[in-house]
């Protein structure tokens, strides 16, 4: 027998091993998720969100290698402090290879700004038949909600009280200004035709 052959029996022997070692402690409630699978990342879509948003949370897990048994997520959920959220269908894992698992949620206009907590839930199960559901959850972290931004003037301005305010002001004294001017035009019209038919009646009598 070669080397190449002991070594690949080797590997076999210990593969075999972590995996019948994952089943002994998952069954008897003595093993952690991540003992079988590793998250690669967990992300949000933005940085912060205001209120009246929607987002998408994503968790990327690698199946650990040498384990010989696929994972099915069936189930991850995000937990806010305003209410939760959490996807449907079984995700695929085999050993090695990496997929994310996404959830979409929405930030509700009754949301106030400021810290807000979460935390996310991942129920997965050994067992094509999902029998023997096991859950992992996450500790408790911060998401931040921000203030609405103002609505953009066409100029790419801000409104504000002030600038409306002094809007409201121009247009009152522009539209006094008018009313003057129009009040000297129609009176300076008025008195140059009571002037021409003064004339006129002078033109007669003389």
């Amino acid at each position: 027998m070669s080397r190449l052959d002991k070594y690949a029996k080797t590997i076999l022997r210990k593969s075999r091993l972590v995996m019948v070692i994952c089943f002994l402690l998952l069954f008897a409630g003595l093993a952690t998720p991540t003992e079988c699978f590793i998250q690669r990342d967990v992300y949000f879509n933005k940085s912060s969100y205001e209120p009246g948003d929607s987002g998408v949370f994503s968790v990327t897990i690698e199946g650990e290698v040498g384990v010989d048994p696929t994972l099915y997520f069936t189930r991850l959920e995000i937990f806010f402090d305003w209410e939760n959220y959490w996807t449907s269908g079984v995700t695929i894992i085999d050993p090695g290879e990496t997929k994310t698992i996404s959830v979409t949620f929405s930030v509700p206009s009754s949301v106030s700004p400021g810290s807000h907590s979460y935390y996310y839930e991942l129920t997965w199960s050994l067992s094509i038949s999902l029998e023997n559901p096991v859950t992992h959850t996450s500790s408790t972290s911060i998401i931040t909600i921000t203030e609405p931004a103002p609505e953009p003037t066409p100029d790419g301005g801000v409104f504000s009280w002030e600038f409306m305010v002094l809007m409201v002001a121009v247009g009152i004294l522009v539209g006094i200004l008018i009313g003057v001017v129009v009040t000297l035009v129609a009176r300076k019209s008025k008195e140059e035709t009571k002037s021409k038919g003064n004339v006129g009646i002078k033109h007669l009598k003389g």
